[in-house]
């Protein structure tokens, strides 16, 4: 008796670098999918839902092979996972629901994929600098704080607390002055 080892698809680590999840990524959407991949995928997935009861179910998993036959690998083996995949998302299965799912996380590796390292911020060198240079700058500065006008959430809080203050104190002071 044979038996069949079903190979789950493993989640990424969360401890890998911003670099290893793009090259992750990529290597990802770089691998297709054979139909047999798809068909065996497809079962696994099927599986999943136990209150599926198609009318016809082979024809339901060939749809569904046909489906993921269009995806890489990685994302099939991800979508059929019933820990991470549509399954423990979506409580119905349709192939609506399997196209949206898998074009979504096609979308999020192609993103993640196309990430670019900024560049390298420019190195300044050292060097001394003249009183004119630093009249200069402190002139900018004082520009940059005087064009500066949004106050901060903090202060306007202060400030809504200092008018509450003294608004009850007048309320305060006008009942205190009519009881005399």
């Amino acid at each position: 008796m044979g038996s069949t080892a079903v190979n789950h698809w493993q989640p990424q680590p969360t401890t890998l670098s911003l670099a290893q999840r793009v090259l992750s990524a990529r290597m990802i959407l770089q691998q297709a999918s054979a139909p047999s991949q798809a068909t065996r995928l497809a079962k696994q997935l099927v599986g999943s839902y136990a209150h599926l009861r198609p009318d016809n179910p082979q024809t339901f998993i060939e749809s569904i092979a046909a489906v993921l036959a269009q995806y890489p690998l990685g994302v099939i083996e991800e979508v059929a996972d019933p820990r991470r995949g549509i399954a423990r998302k979506a409580e119905f299965l349709s192939v609506k629901a399997l196209v949206d799912w898998c074009d979504a996380r096609v979308e999020f590796y192609r993103s993640l994929a196309a990430y670019r390292e900024p560049p390298a911020p420019k190195q300044i060198e050292a060097g001394p600098i003249t009183a004119e240079q630093c009249e200069n700058l402190m002139a900018k500065v004082g520009e940059v704080l005087r064009a500066n006008t949004k106050r901060s959430p903090l202060d306007t809080l202060i400030d809504q607390r200092a008018n509450a203050r003294r608004l009850r104190i007048e309320e305060v002071m006008r009942v205190a002055e009519g009881e005399k």
